[in-house]
């Protein structure tokens, strides 16, 4: 499955602040949603809100909801008036590419709370494991430009440094930091395990195993990348064969479609045991990093990173 990861950088009037950025990155969704529409229904039905028809299966039967195969990325702020933001889309969403970049460019003149999108003056498509960098869209000329397939990560880009990251830990012992990029929100039987700190690292390898296997259904192979028992194993190794040396969330004032609770924080954690199950491990949490986890992904939400110490 392809991930490919489009950086706009706009001109906007009206006051920043931190709380007003994260309001406005859950505003980018609903601008986002009508500039697909006016562009395509094809896309719209496909991407922003995949309608079952355009699905074959039998995990159609399974599922309320067809994961949506984007993520709204977080907003960072360049100066007073100029903000960057972006959207990563997954598998064979990235084939839409022209449509998608067209509907960026729509965000143009609407208003993300109290942020007005003047303009946007340039799109970037992003290479976020390789770090190189295409502009495939620039207002002075007005031109779009298809990036090449190989400013997209991959799978295979993915396993590497999985497995590279992996024979360090195996050999010296690291330990590893997952933070949290963006607020997250999981529950476990109900209960708001992050809010709690009771979070574990098999519920986040739950959560990202499922998700991940979902969308490589849907926009990739038409098969479920880890088979139940794949994560069953993969969570008992986890829980048994990790220590973890710190934990520590904090809920952050966020309301979202009437829910609350999102927090963010990280786990520090070590692997006691060696085995092969490391660079699996890792290759998912690797993963977790472009996909998100936990509940409204597609505002943003549920991004993490991993990190060695």
């Amino acid at each position: 499955m392809y991930i490919k990861q489009y950086d706009v950088i706009a001109k906007i009037s009206g006051s920043i602040d931190d709380k007003l950025v994260s309001s406005a990155q859950i505003a980018i969704r609903g601008a986002l949603g009508y500039s697909i529409m006016d562009v395509s229904r094809e896309l719209y039905y496909y991407v922003f809100k995949p309608k079952r028809g355009r699905f074959r299966g039998i995990m159609l039967r399974k599922l309320h909801e067809i994961p949506k195969p984007y993520i709204i990325t977080p907003i960072s702020v360049i100066d007073s008036n100029t903000i960057r933001f972006g959207l990563r889309i997954l598998g064979n969403a990235i084939y839409y590419e022209e449509q998608l970049v067209n509907a960026l460019t729509r965000l143009e003149g609407r208003n993300l709370y109290n942020i007005h999108i003047d303009s946007v003056e340039k799109i970037e498509c992003i290479n976020e494991i390789g770090g190189f960098t295409s502009i495939i869209y620039d207002k002075g000329t007005g031109a779009f430009r298809a990036s090449d397939i190989r400013l997209a990560v991959s799978d295979k880009d993915i396993k590497d440094a999985a497995l590279k990251y992996s024979m360090i830990v195996s050999n010296r012992g690291h330990r590893l930091i997952i933070t949290t990029v963006t607020p997250m929100l999981l529950l476990r039987n109900g209960i708001n395990v992050v809010k709690e700190n009771k979070v574990k690292l098999s519920d986040i390898v739950a959560y990202a195993a499922r998700r991940r296997s979902l969308l490589e259904y849907f926009y990739g192979s038409r098969r479920l990348y880890y088979t139940p028992e794949d994560v069953k194993s993969m969570m008992e190794f986890v829980d048994s064969s990790t220590k973890i040396h710190r934990s520590a969330f904090e809920e952050v004032d966020i309301k979202v479609k009437d829910k609350r609770g999102f927090c963010r924080g990280l786990i520090e954690f070590s692997f006691i045991n060696r085995d092969d199950y490391i660079a699996r491990i890792i290759e998912l949490l690797m993963f977790v990093r472009f996909i998100g986890i936990g509940k409204m992904t597609v505002f943003g939400f549920g991004q993490l990173a991993l990190s060695f110490m």
